[in-house]
């Protein structure tokens, strides 16, 4: 068996078509609908070029580089036209794919697969003609360039189907494929005088005839067409992996790609038919594709990219790549050495309980999901902090993203700029630190069941309305720890107090956690403070009216008040005002 060859027909742009007659199968399309499609490189788009032309019945031309399709809609003899131009010019010397779609009431342009339609419209023209290639009957308006993959059914394909025709050989919807030229006859640049018809590889026996082609050289004639790509192999593989391409044209080729990804250290192949590539790095799956000189690329068979698991169970630095999952255990800790790393994770990204993650900068992205377990670590290293969703914040994978309310969150710019926390940060979290020199501002309010942390630099901004509440609960009451300096504002503290314990009213010691709050910042929905300082010099305190809710206990009185409590209670006296400031580490029942 000969080796494929895949060639096209060029166009003189003078007096060159192929005529094809007007056969029932190819005629009254404009009625019933249908697909004219075919892959051509333009001499010119200064002109008129004419594609496949059967005036009064259908046309698909190039106007001065704008695509262009019309039908008669009422069949041959009628004057009712309507037709569509393209938004989108074709380019001068480039291989393109052009298709038309009709189905009885909609016209569609596609450019290389992309919908180019623009304003539809109709008026009367009166014409009739036979179909031909490359020239129209009536006017001329001869084809100057190259020709290849023409087809015409007598349906109207879907874009899928239309995409699915651009680089492919076999057609989208066979039984409605009337007409079909590859144009694979006689030998490339060659002496092709012996050929004299066009045969239609549809099956449906609509031979065309060759007319004023010189059938030698490369400007009337067969001649090489773009590079294809028809197989590979494997078919799936991880990233450096091997890959033997078969095709055709391959010569041509000016390089390769997966999915989009350009293969590295590009070589021209010797062989038409074949070519060996490397899976590159940040290749993902997808087809495998081939570019040339005069080609954007040509779609060859589908890649699937294999990717290896990782997992940390060290402190360690992490490797750039795509990854399928990504676990760091108990113990473990992943970090990046340098920001704006390549770190894809195509399935589950997890940060178990007692593990750790800073991405110093490299965000994680993919299309697969990320998790950070209740009792894990993580350092928000980015501007923008932590989202749910969309293409801000540290982690930006497009699956799922969660992040525990019961892990520890630690903001540090990797590059020294302010942040905000992100509308992804939980509002309640185990511990929140600030690292950050410069400053970090609240996205929304936060409410801390451990500890909040404030090391030097600016101190956090928090917006109008956004409030810090150090909880407390059974097994534990939130703190703050600071180095060298006050958190400024106000802060809501609870004091968890065991039912179980205390059943009824009485008293509860607490601890200013914050320098500079006042007396009357103990109020709640439920509790008003009361101060009466008569209580410290009465000598019957227990009758005092109004009688105070909130005291402080100073020894010295012990040895000095002669009132009727107690000697422990005596130590007992009310603040002077609601304004009184509360002792920083003195307890205040």
């Amino acid at each position: 068996m000969p080796p494929p060859t895949n060639n096209a027909l060029a166009f003189d742009g003078n007096d060159d078509y192929v005529a094809l007659g007007s056969p029932a199968s190819l005629s009254n399309l404009g009625v019933s609908g249908c697909t004219l499609e075919t892959w051509v490189n333009l001499n010119s788009t200064g002109v008129v070029n004419s594609l496949i032309r059967k005036d009064g019945d259908y046309t698909l031309a190039v106007l001065n580089g704008t695509p262009y399709v019309e039908v008669w809609n009422q069949g041959t003899g009628s004057s009712a036209r309507t037709y569509v131009s393209g938004t989108t010019n074709l380019t001068a010397g480039r291989w393109q794919h052009l298709a038309a779609t009709w189905n009885g009431t909609t016209l569609r342009l596609y450019l290389d697969g992309v919908d180019v339609s623009g304003t539809q419209a109709a008026s009367p023209v009166t014409a009739s003609s036979q179909l031909q290639l490359g020239r129209s009957v009536n006017y001329n308006q001869p084809l100057g360039g190259q020709l290849d993959e023409l087809r015409i059914y007598n349906v109207a394909l879907t874009q899928a189907q239309v995409q699915a025709d651009q680089f492919s050989t076999t057609a989208a919807v066979p039984a409605s494929q009337k007409y079909y030229a590859n144009f694979d006859q006689g030998a490339a640049g060659g002496n092709n005088a012996g050929i004299t018809s066009l045969t239609d590889q549809s099956g449906n026996g609509n031979t065309g005839t060759l007319n004023n082609f010189a059938l030698t050289g490369t400007t009337s004639n067969f001649v090489r067409s773009f590079p294809t790509i028809t197989g590979i192999a494997p078919a799936t593989g991880g990233i450096g992996t091997s890959v033997a391409l078969t095709g055709t044209n391959l010569t041509d080729a000016a390089g390769f790609a997966f999915n989009g990804t350009s293969t590295t250290g590009f070589a021209t192949p010797t062989s038409d038919l074949t070519a060996t590539v490397t899976v590159p790095t940040g290749a993902t799956t997808g087809p495998v594709s081939v570019a040339s000189a005069t080609l954007a690329k040509y779609n060859g068979p589908t890649f699937t990219v294999t990717y290896p698991d990782l997992v940390v169970s060290t402190f360690m630095q992490l490797t750039p790549g795509i990854y399928n999952n990504v676990t760091i255990t108990n113990g473990g800790g992943g970090y990046f050495s340098a920001a704006g790393q390549l770190f894809q994770v195509m399935g589950k990204m997890v940060v178990q309980p007692g593990g750790f993650f800073s991405g110093n900068g490299t965000l994680v992205t993919g299309p697969g999901s990320f998790a950070l377990s209740r009792r894990a670590e993580m350092n928000v290293t980015t501007a923008t902090g932590l989202s749910t969703s969309g293409p801000t914040g540290d982690i930006q994978v497009t699956g799922t993203r969660y992040f525990s309310p019961d892990a520890t969150y630690n903001y540090s710019s990797y590059n020294s700029s302010a942040q905000i926390t992100g509308s992804g940060l939980p509002a309640r979290v185990n511990t929140f630190r600030n690292y950050n020199q410069n400053s970090v501002t609240f996205t929304n309010s936060l409410a801390i069941r451990n500890v909040l942390v404030y090391y030097n630099g600016t101190p956090p901004t928090r917006p109008a309305g956004i409030t810090l509440t150090l909880l407390s609960d059974q097994d534990s009451t939130a703190s703050i720890q600071y180095a060298g300096t006050a958190y400024p504002g106000s802060y809501i503290v609870q004091r968890y107090v065991s039912g179980d314990l205390n059943p009824g009213a009485g008293y509860r010691q607490v601890s200013a956690p914050v320098a500079g709050p006042m007396v009357s910042d103990l109020a709640t929905a439920a509790f008003t403070p009361v101060v009466n300082p008569a209580y410290n010099t009465s000598a019957t305190p227990g009758t005092t009216t109004p009688f105070p809710t909130v005291y402080g206990y100073d020894e010295t009185r012990l040895a000095t008040t002669t009132n009727n409590l107690s000697a422990f209670d005596k130590g007992f006296f009310s603040p002077a005002a609601l304004s009184t400031v509360l002792a920083d580490g003195r307890a205040t029942p």
